[in-house]
């Protein structure tokens, strides 16, 4: 009887011990299990990935040389140029109209010029002529006076009619009297050849001045075209056919140059701002170059900016394309 006892004493333990064992696997059934993605965001990312815009570290300027009217671009953006090449043209009525005054102040001192050397050569070829006339009345003059001499001295004598003694004085006179008058027609002639002389001066010196002020106006007029000062890409262009532009308003054009140096800028989100900073290493991937990614360095951490360079290889990378950038921010 006392065996029965010890029996059922040990039945009843084991079914307390399985009771128990029951009761906790039905609370651990009931427990929420921890989401895997929320273990996974404790854990801090190494690398983070933005897209940016390609630009050169290097780029030039182009201001409007001179107040207008942007008549023409010429190039445009993503274009390569070389220096001197003409990149737009602007139009300045003022300068325009000065041009063509100029030009027609240059045509009628020239003009005046010929006019007054032809009058020139026509007072010199008359004062030749007065010349010759002058020096063959003079000689004349010379043997009348040497015959009414000789006259005079016969008809004192008595040697010579005097006839011949009173027309040799006549003719002396005569000859006196032309020779006069023909060295004061000769003298006339060479003071109009002077004065003539002096108008073609004053009119040469026209002529040069006017030339002067028409290269100066020409000078503005080739300013209206916009060159470019160096060989690069255009990245940017300020203003668009037919805008007033003016050389305050800043860049009218904007050209990359040594595109071997390049870099990407970048828009992070505010709360990754914090985690980035300059050294960081980078990858800069650019789907036009084919490549596994091009090493680069944080330059510059600014809200809302971040600034990447890196070296581009291949002519194919060029300002205003897109790049994919992964920054190790471990």
């Amino acid at each position: 009887m006392r065996g029965k006892w010890i029996l059922a004493a040990a039945a009843a333990i084991l079914l307390g011990a399985a009771a128990g064992a029951l009761s906790l696997l039905l609370r651990n059934a009931h427990r929420a299990p921890t989401p895997p993605q929320q273990q996974a965001a404790t854990a801090p990312d190494s690398t983070l990935s933005l897209s940016g815009v390609i630009r050169a570290q290097s780029v030039v300027g182009v201001p409007a040389p001179i107040d207008g009217a942007l008549e023409e671009v010429l190039v445009a953006v993503g274009e390569a140029v070389h220096r001197d090449q003409a990149l737009a043209h602007i139009g300045n009525s003022a300068i325009e109209a000065d041009v063509t005054l100029a030009q027609r102040e240059l045509r009628s001192a020239e003009e005046r010029v010929n006019r007054l050397e032809s009058q020139f050569l026509a007072a010199r070829l008359e004062a030749s002529r007065a010349a010759a006339d002058t020096a063959r009345v003079q000689a004349e003059f010379y043997k009348a006076e040497k015959d009414a001499l000789r006259q005079q001295m016969l008809h004192r004598e008595g040697a010579t009619p005097r006839r011949v003694y009173e027309q040799a004085q006549a003719d002396f006179r005569a000859k006196e009297r032309e020779y006069e008058t023909v060295r004061a027609v000769a003298k006339t002639a060479e003071e109009r050849v002077a004065a003539a002389r002096q108008e073609v001066d004053q009119a040469r010196a026209l002529v040069a001045e006017s030339t002067a002020e028409l290269e100066a106006v020409n000078s503005y007029l080739l300013a209206s075209d916009v060159v470019s000062p160096v060989d690069g890409v255009v990245t940017a262009i300020t203003a668009p056919a037919g805008a007033e532009v003016h050389p305050e308003q800043g860049d009218l054009f904007q050209i990359a140059v040594d595109l071997s140096r390049m870099e990407v800028v970048l828009e992070p989100p505010p709360d990754a701002v914090s985690r980035l900073a300059p050294g960081q290493a980078a990858q800069v991937f650019v789907a036009e170059a084919a490549s596994d990614g091009l090493p680069g360095v944080v330059r510059a951490v600014a809200p809302g900016e971040v600034v990447v360079e890196f070296a581009s290889p291949a002519a194919v990378i060029r300002p205003g394309l897109t790049a994919q950038v992964r920054i190790d921010i471990r």
